[in-house]
């Protein structure tokens, strides 16, 4: 008879963890504010049916790395834990591959402070996907500037990216400031405003990174 994986070993039936999960997440986090009769909508079967299957598939790819669990922080497991949480609320599946993605990365992300995990999980369960996109965006650029008037024969530097005030990129600028992924390191009296990386970034960026994205077999 083939030997139980570890997470098999603590989880037994996935049936009935699967249930037992879906009870926690409904009647203490994902459905604890809405009214008793919204969760007779399709909406709300939905979610149930979109939690079961993100949490079927994180175990999966978490069973991968038995080594790795046995020997993990109790801030590592607390990291994991919020992102769990943070999956039984979400609503969207993109947003749900990136929370996966994370929960798979702090497996590898040995060095976690207890500070460090409740400031990423807070900033895991409040970015959106358009945002952490965008990170990846400025990630490839040296220097990140709004500039309001443009500069009379000025040709950006190599890795140098401008943005207009009024733009979607200044608004998400402001958006990865707020979330403390980006600081203002240089103000030219409210005309230029330069933004380098807070030292949070590298760390979401390694536990959301493309090595940590699940490939089938």
């Amino acid at each position: 008879m083939e030997e139980k994986t570890y997470l098999e070993k603590i989880c037994g039936n996935m049936g009935t963890v699967m249930a037992t999960t879906l009870v926690a997440a409904s009647s203490g986090i994902f459905l604890a504010p809405l009214l008793p009769v919204l969760t007779a909508s399709i909406a709300s079967s939905r979610a149930e049916k979109r939690v079961e299957n993100a949490l079927e598939d994180l175990n999966i790819r978490l069973s991968m790395y038995e080594e790795q669990i046995l020997s993990m922080s109790d801030n590592q497991y607390k990291l994991i834990g919020e992102i769990v949480s943070s999956i039984m609320q979400c609503t969207s599946e993109p947003k749900i591959e990136l929370l996966k993605n994370a929960a798979v990365g702090c497996l590898h992300e040995t060095q976690v402070e207890d500070h460090e995990a409740s400031v990423l999980s807070r900033i895991l369960r409040d970015i959106t996907v358009l945002e952490y996109k965008f990170l990846i965006t400025l990630s490839k650029c040296s220097e990140i500037v709004v500039r309001s008037s443009p500069l009379k024969n000025f040709k950006l530097r190599e890795g140098m990216v401008e943005f207009q005030p009024k733009s979607l990129e200044a608004n998400l600028l402001n958006n990865l400031e707020r979330l403390n992924l980006l600081h203002t390191v240089i103000s030219g009296f409210g005309v230029d405003i330069y933004f380098e990386f807070s030292p949070v970034t590298h760390k979401l960026l390694a536990l959301c990174g493309e090595s940590n994205v699940y490939q089938t077999p």
